[in-house]
């Protein structure tokens, strides 16, 4: 997890999720998940916590699983977040933060409890939405803590093997 230091007087530290909220979170999860379609990303349920941001809502983070990033000007995390309404959960999707010369791993609680604001201080990144089947739902762009507008951001990879081609190719 990202250190405390960084969390604003609006953030509420993350706390351990309750059982009944893990609980309900996985069958949210299981009901909503197609099976048969799309790429499969994996809850981390036991690496779980919850945030409260300033307007007294309750969400359950989960990590998922991440890719090294070669480029150390770049770091992503990505995450499952679960709305809470009084002991269920009611929505569900997935989170990808982006930093470009930007620590995300600082920054952790303070990008999850303003994703989707037009400004986000001091940010310079994107950060991906996708519905639970990890299909894209938006994405917005920032820079110098604003939002970008009508600018798209897309997230290509690869395997490592062509990372290492393409570095020998370009290697003078």
């Amino acid at each position: 997890m990202a250190c405390q230091k960084e969390l604003s007087s609006n953030i509420i530290a993350p706390s351990k999720t309750p059982q009944q909220w893990i609980a309900s979170a996985k069958q949210w999860h299981y009901d909503h998940f197609n099976k048969q379609k799309g790429k499969k990303l994996t809850p981390l349920w036991e690496q779980s916590w919850t945030l409260k941001t300033s307007d007294k809502k309750d969400m359950v983070v989960v990590p998922a699983p991440e890719k090294p990033v070669l480029n150390p000007d770049i770091t992503m995390r990505r995450f499952f977040i679960f709305t809470t309404s009084g002991q269920a959960i009611t929505d569900g999707k997935i989170i990808e933060l982006q930093g470009l010369q930007y620590n995300v791993n600082d920054h952790i609680y303070f990008l999850l409890t303003q994703h989707g604001q037009e400004k986000i201080k001091g940010f310079n990144g994107a950060i991906f939405q996708y519905n639970i089947n990890y299909y894209p739902i938006s994405n917005a762009v920032y820079r110098k803590g604003k939002r970008a507008p009508n600018i798209y951001a897309e997230i290509v990879t690869m395997p490592k093997s062509e990372l290492d081609q393409i570095s020998k190719t370009n290697t003078p």
